[in-house]
């Protein structure tokens, strides 16, 4: 008796499991809006001529400085008026790009998983 009552626990368990899971990937949820938004956003980086100044990779170039710890350098706000307003040598992207797109962009670099492959921007898709 006690076994079939582990067998049923067990199987609860896992359901609640896969309910848990299949909740975090709905279209809803935080967490996939901003997987969605730094998706979004790695593709932004791409073909809005980010890896022109940054390189493909956002290491930096002469040109303009690595993105790759922007995270830890400045706040979303910081990287939002950067992007929208420039500043530096970096022109303003607020004309070209909506604040939702911005906001991809935003995401994408304060993302932990932005240069590790996961959401690396497509270098096939760069525009020239």
């Amino acid at each position: 008796m006690k076994y079939v009552s582990l067998q049923r626990l067990a199987a609860i368990f896992a359901v609640i499991c896969v309910v848990i899971a299949l909740a975090a990937l709905e279209s809803n949820s935080p967490v996939a809006a901003q997987s969605k938004a730094a998706i979004e956003g790695a593709n932004l980086f791409t073909t809005s001529g980010c890896p022109q100044c940054h390189g493909p990779e956002g290491l930096g170039t002469v040109k303009a400085p690595s993105l790759r710890d922007v995270r830890k350098r400045k706040t979303d706000d910081e990287v939002r008026l950067q992007i929208k307003e420039g500043g530096k040598s970096m022109p303003p992207f607020g004309e070209a790009l909506t604040d939702e797109q911005i906001a991809s962009l935003v995401q994408f670099l304060r993302s932990k998983k932005a240069w590790t492959g996961t959401l690396t921007p497509s270098k096939s898709s760069s525009s020239p």
